[in-house]
């Protein structure tokens, strides 16, 4: 119950400014270099530079390890860290990472797109002992090159996950696709990917705002924090050409699908068919009187070492803090209080995280 997040944040909310508990998911971006041009990707249009010189060196990254390691000994459950990116793979320590992790006895889970052609690299990635192994893919090759601009590469992710599964029986696999314009349709051959794998499978609805969201999103930011914090990129050069009624039918046949190979399938976030069309097509989904606590639960760590929750807003940069004192410091402070009093921007209309706490 301690883990769960409903739980976790109702109980730092009651408890807050009083004690103040520790997020316990943190998503660290080890780089943002990446051999992929994926269409739904919001890290390639936000404000982070890929230039890897901005990345924490192995040095800095390793005492921020030390960091995390010291400030939850006394928790009844470690925080769970999603090494992800870009592609993780791409970075040259990342394997040194990872396994300092595991010496300090955190949990993680690595996400990749599998995608690169090093078999040496994905035998050295059979050897970690991360809680799962994420992996981005498409049903088959067509979608796969059309939805991240790369052709040929559907095969190799194929043959990189099969020897992956060969080298490695125990870790779990975790699918992940993003439905676009580009694979309505054909998601229902996913599950017989998940089977393949014994994995378990994630189908994520896209998050976007439109332009006249993104500028009222951006007017109340500056509204109620009185500075300028750039807001979610969104995604909003395809979704109007998305078809309802082929996305329910698909959505319906891979669920069918699924349960006749008896696979593992979640929809994030799952809504039924009926809110499909007020999803992608209205402006307020799910925005009246739900207020968000994920930020209790959760934060992001840039490459360049900037902590974050959401809306681009800095906490302050390892580089120059420690995690502790970033957490406890004014900005930390100053976004919980804000954000407590307030509802939901409108940027957070398609944010998956709120959905969790659809009932607070």
């Amino acid at each position: 119950m301690f883990y769960s997040p409903v739980f976790y944040s109702k109980l730092q909310q009651l408890l807050y400014p009083k004690v103040k508990l520790y997020p316990l998911v943190l998503t660290w971006y080890v780089t943002l270099k990446c051999n992929l041009f994926c269409i739904f990707c919001f890290q390639q249009k936000n404000y982070f530079s890929a230039d890897s010189s901005q990345e924490l060196f192995t040095k800095e990254a390793f005492k921020f390890i030390d960091d995390l390691a010291c400030l939850y000994r006394f928790y009844p459950v470690k925080p769970l860290i999603i090494i992800s990116g870009g592609e993780p793979l791409l970075r040259e320590d990342i394997f040194f990472l990872c396994s300092y992790i595991e010496e300090k006895g955190l949990r993680y889970r690595f996400a990749s797109s599998m995608s690169l052609d090093n078999s040496f690299k994905i035998t050295k990635l059979a050897r970690l002992k991360p809680q799962a192994l994420g992996v981005s893919i498409d049903p088959d090759a067509e979608t796969y090159a059309a939805n991240r601009n790369k052709k040929e590469l559907f095969n190799l992710v194929v043959k990189n996950i099969d020897r992956y599964r060969l080298l490695n029986k125990t870790v779990p696999i975790k699918l992940c696709c993003t439905i676009t314009d580009k694979n309505i349709g054909t998601l229902y051959k996913l599950p017989a990917l998940a089977k393949r794998w014994g994995a378990s499978l994630n189908v994520c609805h896209l998050q976007f705002l439109t332009l006249a969201e993104k500028k009222r999103h951006y007017q109340r930011v500056l509204d109620v924090f009185g500075t300028g914090i750039r807001p979610s990129s969104g995604h909003v050069n395809y979704f109007e050409t998305l078809t309802i009624k082929a996305m329910a039918a698909d959505i319906k046949k891979t669920k069918k699908e699924a349960k006749k190979l008896k696979t593992s399938l979640k929809f994030i976030p799952e809504i039924s068919e009926k809110e499909l069309e007020s999803y992608y097509c209205g402006t307020d989904f799910f925005s009246c009187g739900l207020r968000c606590r994920s930020y209790f639960y959760e934060l992001r760590i840039a490459p360049d070492g900037e902590i974050y929750p959401c809306l681009q807003y800095s906490y302050g940069n390892i580089k120059k803090f420690s995690f502790r004192d970033i957490l406890a410091g004014e900005a930390a402070c100053r976004f919980r209080t804000i954000i407590r009093k307030n509802d939901i921007f409108p940027g957070c209309f398609r944010c998956a995280k709120k959905i969790i706490y659809r009932k607070y």
